[in-house]
Protein backbone atom coordinates (compact mmCIF):
# COMPACT_ATOMS: atom_id res chain seq x y z
CA UNK A 1 0.00 0.00 0.00
CA UNK A 2 1.32 3.45 -0.94
CA UNK A 3 2.17 5.94 1.78
CA UNK A 4 0.14 9.17 1.90
CA UNK A 5 2.98 11.24 0.43
CA UNK A 6 3.24 8.81 -2.52
CA UNK A 7 -0.19 9.88 -3.83
CA UNK A 8 1.11 12.17 -6.57
CA UNK A 9 4.87 11.66 -6.72
CA UNK A 10 5.31 13.55 -10.01
CA UNK A 11 4.20 16.81 -8.37
CA UNK A 12 6.04 16.41 -5.05
CA UNK A 13 7.79 19.62 -3.97
CA UNK A 14 6.01 21.47 -6.75
CA UNK A 15 3.76 24.47 -6.15
CA UNK A 16 0.03 23.78 -6.27
CA UNK A 17 -2.45 26.69 -6.32
CA UNK A 18 -5.83 26.05 -4.69
CA UNK A 19 -8.64 28.58 -5.09
CA UNK A 20 -11.47 28.34 -2.60
CA UNK A 21 -8.91 26.96 -0.15
CA UNK A 22 -10.92 27.92 2.95
CA UNK A 23 -14.05 26.11 1.79
CA UNK A 24 -15.17 22.63 2.79
CA UNK A 25 -13.51 20.81 -0.14
CA UNK A 26 -10.62 23.26 -0.35
CA UNK A 27 -9.64 22.76 3.29
CA UNK A 28 -9.49 18.99 2.85
CA UNK A 29 -7.54 19.27 -0.41
CA UNK A 30 -5.00 21.68 1.13
CA UNK A 31 -4.54 19.32 4.06
CA UNK A 32 -4.01 16.30 1.79
CA UNK A 33 -1.62 18.16 -0.50
CA UNK A 34 0.42 19.35 2.48
CA UNK A 35 0.55 15.86 3.95
CA UNK A 36 1.70 14.56 0.57
CA UNK A 37 4.60 17.03 0.61
CA UNK A 38 3.43 19.65 -1.88
CA UNK A 39 3.96 23.38 -1.53
CA UNK A 40 0.50 24.94 -1.53
CA UNK A 41 -0.53 28.45 -2.52
CA UNK A 42 -3.96 28.73 -0.85
CA UNK A 43 -6.26 31.45 -2.20
CA UNK A 44 -9.59 32.67 -0.80
CA UNK A 45 -11.47 35.93 -0.32
CA UNK A 46 -10.29 38.59 2.13
CA UNK A 47 -11.82 38.15 5.56
CA UNK A 48 -12.52 34.44 5.11
CA UNK A 49 -11.19 32.39 8.02
CA UNK A 50 -8.34 30.14 6.91
CA UNK A 51 -7.42 27.19 9.10
CA UNK A 52 -4.22 25.74 7.69
CA UNK A 53 -2.70 22.47 8.88
CA UNK A 54 0.27 22.66 11.27
CA UNK A 55 3.57 22.11 9.49
CA UNK A 56 2.04 22.77 6.08
CA UNK A 57 4.29 24.39 3.48
CA UNK A 58 1.47 26.74 2.60
CA UNK A 59 1.31 30.32 1.40
CA UNK A 60 -2.00 32.01 2.28
CA UNK A 61 -3.22 34.61 -0.21
CA UNK A 62 -6.36 36.67 0.34
CA UNK A 63 -7.83 37.71 -2.99
CA UNK A 64 -11.29 38.08 -4.49
CA UNK A 65 -11.34 36.24 -7.83
CA UNK A 66 -14.27 38.40 -8.94
CA UNK A 67 -11.77 41.25 -9.36
CA UNK A 68 -10.45 41.74 -12.88
CA UNK A 69 -6.71 41.44 -12.30
CA UNK A 70 -4.86 38.64 -10.54
CA UNK A 71 -2.28 39.72 -7.96
CA UNK A 72 1.19 40.03 -9.43
CA UNK A 73 3.12 36.79 -9.11
CA UNK A 74 0.09 34.67 -8.19
CA UNK A 75 0.84 32.11 -10.90
CA UNK A 76 4.65 32.38 -10.76
CA UNK A 77 6.15 28.92 -10.41
CA UNK A 78 2.77 27.20 -10.17
CA UNK A 79 2.78 23.66 -11.53
CA UNK A 80 -0.89 22.75 -10.99
CA UNK A 81 -4.15 24.53 -10.19
CA UNK A 82 -7.24 23.27 -8.39
CA UNK A 83 -9.98 25.85 -9.04
CA UNK A 84 -12.53 25.23 -6.30
CA UNK A 85 -13.72 28.81 -5.75
CA UNK A 86 -17.31 29.50 -6.69
CA UNK A 87 -20.13 31.91 -6.05
CA UNK A 88 -23.22 29.94 -5.14
CA UNK A 89 -26.24 32.20 -4.91
CA UNK A 90 -29.24 31.61 -7.17
CA UNK A 91 -30.48 35.14 -6.50
CA UNK A 92 -27.48 36.60 -8.38
CA UNK A 93 -27.37 37.18 -12.12
CA UNK A 94 -25.20 34.89 -14.25
CA UNK A 95 -22.86 37.74 -15.21
CA UNK A 96 -21.98 38.21 -11.50
CA UNK A 97 -21.12 34.54 -10.97
CA UNK A 98 -19.44 33.81 -14.33
CA UNK A 99 -16.05 35.48 -13.70
CA UNK A 100 -15.43 33.24 -10.68
CA UNK A 101 -17.30 30.09 -11.64
CA UNK A 102 -16.34 29.76 -15.30
CA UNK A 103 -12.99 31.41 -15.93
Amino acid sequence: MAKKNDKMPKLAKKIVLVTGAAGCVGTLLVRDLCEAGYRVRAVDRPGVKFVLPDGCDCEKIEFDLAQEDLPEGLMTGVDAVFHLAAIVDISLKFKVMAPVNLY
